[in-house]
């Protein structure tokens, strides 16, 4: 709240009244003016005068400079100048309490006449319109009692004209809690000062002073415990006792006063204007709300506005309650609009919100005719805004399209025919001014949204029945400025055209757009759009000669995803190879003691077999353990040059069949487990951590891949790029061991928009290359199903009991593991094997398969079935083909009784098995023998 400035009387005249000055100006008519008197001012002063009045005249927009130039012309008593300073300051500025109380201090320095007293009444009269002050409207009753010839003569008419002056200030700020009471005080005194003498008379005033009682006492406010022992008083005199009606009404208002109190301590003047005092309004805002009383909530609102008057949002909120709940009011919603667009003039909401509620009219609505004058009041709104200075162009969109809509609604109403052609008209120039000048202030700027143009054909065509006049927007208006370089704009017109049931122009929207190089990815929509439509609206052999036109531009643009997501999954493989741990040879050793039982003992009896002279049957052992493993990796190699070349190829072959298929754009989720080579069981451990903590920084599913990036990129240029998206979590450049980067990175977000938002800007150039942006499907981030993943039924993981690398699955699914290891059988370990049942884990020694033999699959295989597994049916081979490759199924041991552990993979099979194998006498005495046996065998 402003300071409270006090009203300067003089004292001469306020014991003679407003009479004697009009008397005395009479008798002086002839006197000399004090304006007419030459004043002396320092040159010094002058200057500094006419310095200020340059600088109002090039700019009058300074309120500081209004403040300065006022004081000098009061301290230089040039009356008549200082007189036209508050005048001009007054029409541009709202002016504050202690402004207007010494603009009124200013004036009853010159009060000569009747005509001075008129003036100061006026001035007061607009001093209350600006902001809620509880002194400016005690002040101005005070001025009236005193300086008013006929109420402070207690005229009939001076009386009338106190009571209703009385009943403003107390609608004004009567309900005011801690202030108001003064209000009802001067209107008490002045009632009680009345002298009647007639009894009718003197009846009526009996009653006018019980009812302002009995009126305050039913109000919250302070100081209502004295009021009522005055009232108490008064009533003792008239040898009356208060009223039970009214003590229990003043109980009440005690009641609300005290639950108001400490509200009212929260916004106590003197409490500096920031964001808690707002909140404290806001909370005493509610609080009326909830009670329901609007009157009040209009008097806490004024109060707050009156300490934050260049608060949009609480104009905002101020005018929809008003026109929500006291549109009743006549004036009320268009007066406080008024005063917020004097306080917040470059605000275009503000003005929208004007224009719409002049719209709408007062009370009962815009009737016939009424509808020139609401029509001349929303042209004089919008011509003002178009002025004001808005800040930006959504501030001129909103204006413009309040404008237009009352317009469109004006050419609705009418009836008559030419009316309604001079509404179309205005209708339409209306569109063209603001065309043109949008254009004009903001050349650069295009609007995607395509608001205006919309709008401006839909009026055309749908309000107007104008189609070609609405084709002729598209063409002219919009299609050769810029926006007919983007997708929106196309597709756009074509709406408009399927709307209006016109297949044959839209397809010829379509024909004349489909091979342009729209913005942002637009031509492949656009294309899809057509066949779309089509399918939707033409015949066979219109989808037939639509598809032989998109189909080639369609098929260019999926090899050009294909071949940037062959690329990211690449880069990723590379990266998780290069994060693997580094291991020596000791530590690969004790690990393997740990996982394998068999493997001391080997290291054992080769030990001994040097030891006792065996050296020739030691080398042979490691030649042929030596062969093996070198066809492994011979195969190994052979595996991963084919899944690197074409990682969707196991992917594609499945497509029908599995769910989590991934469609063209998006980034497949491939294990660089799978892609980098590994050369040892050890290794692969290491790698299987690496995937696992990768997965776990990638696993939101709201991060992205962004590829095609310049490998100079710099810190912080890609979080520019992504920030518009909104939610911008984090930005991950990918860099290689000597910190170089790699050109590829992740970027996370916090809100689903925002990762929508940025997966829409695959295809935008940044830098001068165009970047492929998808969703992330990091290294273990697959789902369950046919196509592997984590879980208890189908995995695609590494080591565990419940989770292992190679396939599992009870119906077919899952996809064959990588490795050399132990496999792990119901807690039995044996020598070789892959695969694993329910209760089972393994670690599978081989490539990418399925298995697809009862409940068991895994081991060594190519394609889209493993090539070693386990069955429960006997022994056996069976030769499957895939892919132009022959492997071997190879089945062993007879038929399992139930419970009982299943027999081994046959590559697996210890050199120390003494005992013969589906009926052979001989044990074999190496892996090759064995082999051998097997194959002869088949």
């Amino acid at each position: 709240m402003s300071s409270e400035v006090p009203l300067e009387h003089n004292d001469e005249q306020l014991e003679a009244g407003g009479a004697d000055i009009i008397e005395a100006d009479d008798d002086d008519a002839d006197s000399e003016s004090s304006d007419d008197v030459e004043i002396e001012v320092d040159p010094t002063v002058m200057e500094h005068l006419m310095r200020l009045e340059a600088e109002l005249e090039s700019n009058p927009n300074l309120y500081d400079t209004h403040i300065k130039y006022i004081e000098l012309l009061r301290t230089s008593n040039l009356r008549v100048q200082l007189r036209a300073a508050h005048e001009r300051m007054s029409t541009l500025f709202p002016l504050s309490e202690q402004l207007w109380m010494e603009w009124v201090n200013d004036e009853l320095a010159q009060v000569e006449s009747l005509e001075d007293i008129l003036r100061i009444q006026n001035l007061f009269q607009k001093a209350t319109q600006d902001y809620f002050s509880v002194n400016l409207w005690c002040s101005y009753i005070e001025f009236v009692a005193d300086f008013d010839p006929e109420v402070s003569k207690k005229t009939g008419s001076g009386a009338k004209k106190m009571r209703e002056l009385c009943e403003q200030a107390l609608t004004a700020v009567g309900l005011h809690v801690n202030e108001g009471a003064k209000v009802w005080a001067l209107y008490r005194q002045y009632e009680a000062g009345m002298e009647v003498e007639e009894v009718q008379e003197k009846n009526k005033h009996v009653e006018r002073m019980r009812s302002l009682y009995c009126r305050q006492m039913q109000v919250p406010l302070e100081g209502g415990q004295d009021v009522y022992e005055s009232y108490k008083e008064w009533e003792a005199v008239l040898g009356k006792e208060v009223p039970q009606h009214i003590i229990k009404a003043f109980s009440k208002a005690q009641e609300a006063l005290a639950l108001r109190r400490p509200y009212e301590v929260a916004v106590a003047p003197g409490k500096p204007a920031d964001a808690h005092l707002l909140a404290a309004f806001m909370a005493y805002i509610k609080l009326e709300k909830e009670i329901g009383e609007p009157a009040r909530v209009q008097c806490l609102y004024e109060r707050a506005i009156a300490t934050f008057p260049v608060t949009t949002e609480l104009w905002m909120q101020y005018g929809r309650y008003l026109e929500q709940n006291l549109r009743s009011i006549p004036g009320l919603v268009m007066d406080v609009y008024g005063r917020a667009l004097r306080n917040c003039y470059w605000v275009g909401a503000l003005w929208a919100r004007a224009i719409r509620a002049a719209a709408r009219g007062g009370p009962g609505g815009v009737t016939g005719a009424g509808l020139e004058a609401v029509l001349q009041q929303q042209d004089e709104l919008y011509k003002r805004a178009i002025n004001a200075g808005l800040q930006d162009y959504e501030c001129y969109m909103d204006v413009i399209l309040a404008h237009l809509d009352g317009l469109r609604h004006a050419a609705s109403m009418h009836e008559q025919s030419e009316m309604k052609q001079a509404a179309f008209k205005a209708l339409r120039e209306a569109f063209q001014e603001a065309s043109q000048l949008l254009s004009s202030y903001f050349k650069d700027y295009l609007d995607r949204s395509l608001r205006l143009p919309l709008y401006w054909t839909h009026c055309e065509a749908v309000v107007m029945a104008d189609v070609g006049a609405a084709r002729k927007v598209w063409e002219e208006a919009t299609l050769k400025t810029g926006l007919g370089k983007y997708y929106e704009t196309w597709a756009s017109y074509v709406s408009m055209e399927r709307s209006l049931r016109n297949t044959k122009e839209a397809r010829g929207i379509f024909k004349r757009a489909y091979n342009r190089k729209l913005e942002d990815g637009g031509q492949l929509a656009l294309c899809s759009d057509w066949l779309r439509f089509e399918r939707e609206e033409g015949s066979p052999e219109d989808y037939f000669a639509a598809s032989l036109k998109v189909e080639p531009i369609m098929e260019v643009a999926a090899a050009q995803a294909a071949a940037a997501v062959d690329a990211s999954a690449v880069e990723i493989a590379k990266a998780a190879a290069q994060e693997a741990p580094k291991l020596s040879k000791e530590d690969i050793a004790r690990m393997r003691q740990e996982r394998d039982p068999n493997f001391k003992k080997t290291e054992k009896n080769k030990q001994s077999a040097i030891k006792d002279g065996g050296l020739a049957k030691a080398k042979r052992s490691r030649e042929n353990d030596s062969q093996i493993m070198q066809e492994d990796h011979g195969h190994e190699e052979k595996r991963q040059k084919h899944e690197v070349s074409a990682p969707n190829e196991a992917s594609a072959m499945d497509e029908d069949s599995d769910p989590n298929h991934s469609t063209m754009g998006d980034v497949p989720a491939v294990n660089p487990e799978v892609l980098a080579p590994v050369s040892s069981d050890v290794q692969m451990e290491g790698t299987a951590e690496e995937a696992a903590a990768a997965a776990k920084r990638f696993r939101d599913e709201r991060t992205v891949f962004v590829k095609g990036l310049r490998m100079n990129l710099r810190d912080g240029e890609l979080d520019l790029f992504f920030q518009p998206c909104g939610g911008l979590k984090e930005v991950r450049l990918m860099r290689d061991g000597d910190g170089r980067f790699r050109g590829f990175a992740y970027v996370e977000f916090s809100t689903d928009e925002g990762f929508q938002r940025a997966v829409a800007l695959n295809g935008s150039e940044f830098h001068g290359k165009t970047l492929f942006v998808a969703k992330s499907q990091p290294p273990g981030s697959g789902g369950g199903g046919r196509v592997g993943g984590r879980g208890p039924e189908t995995g695609r993981g590494r080591g565990g009991r419940s989770e292992g690398r190679g396939g599992h699955s009870q119906q077919d699914s899952g996809r064959g593991g990588r490795g050399a290891g132990r496999g792990n059988w119901q807690e039995r370990n044996h020598e070789g094997g892959v695969g694993r049942r329910e209760e089972g884990s393994g670690r599978g020694s081989g490539g990418r398969g399925r298995g697809e033999f009862d409940s068991y699959n895994g081991g060594r295989g190519r394609g889209r079935q493993q090539g070693l597994g386990f069955s429960e049916r006997g022994m056996g081979s069976e030769e499957v083909r895939t892919g132009g490759h022959h492997r071997h199924q190879i089945e062993l041991g007879g038929e399992q009784p139930s419970g009982t552990a299943p027999p081994m993979t046959a590559a697996f099979v210890p050199r120390i098995v003494k005992k013969t194998i589906a009926g052979s006498g001989d044990a074999p005495k190496s892996n090759d023998e064995f082999r051998k046996m097997l194959l002869e065998k088949k």
